[in-house]
């Protein structure tokens, strides 16, 4: 009878211990995050600066979106155009005009303004995917 008592003990013991273990210790992953076979967008609205020139004055406006795939993502997006609006509007306001008129330097400029976007949603973002920056509009003058 002693016998079962000792090992009835060890067994509640044991099991205690890998109970204290399992919620103490255990790696917490965070949620799955699902994607969307189709692209998601979150409009940024038309983007409205002056353009550096020493001649006359020069005005660029930019309609820009994010693409994600990230179901995620494209929910939590909304609170954080705020943010996204402002940055883009500092680095759209250090180009100059001419600048904005070759294409391949307004391709350059999107791969900056995308990279930043991304980097602010790893800062900010639970679930910071941006998987690209769109300018749906594009007018200088």
């Amino acid at each position: 009878m002693n016998r079962i008592l000792q090992m009835g003990l060890l067994a509640a013991l044991v099991g205690g211990g890998v109970f204290y273990y399992e919620e103490h210790y255990r790696v917490h992953l965070p949620p799955v995050d699902t994607l969307s076979a189709f692209p998601l967008y979150q409009e940024l609205g038309s983007l409205v600066i002056n353009l550096v020139d020493d001649e006359e004055p020069h005005y660029a406006q930019l309609d820009v979106s994010l693409v994600t795939h990230s179901k995620k993502c494209a929910k939590n997006l909304p609170a954080y155009v705020p943010i996204f609006r402002s940055r883009l509007l500092d680095l759209l306001s250090r180009q100059s005009y001419e600048s904005m008129l070759v294409p391949e330097k307004r391709e350059s400029f999107r791969v900056r303004a995308r990279d930043m976007v991304k980097h602010l949603a790893m800062e900010n973002m639970k679930y910071p995917r941006i998987d690209d920056l769109l300018f749906t509009g594009f007018v200088v003058q």
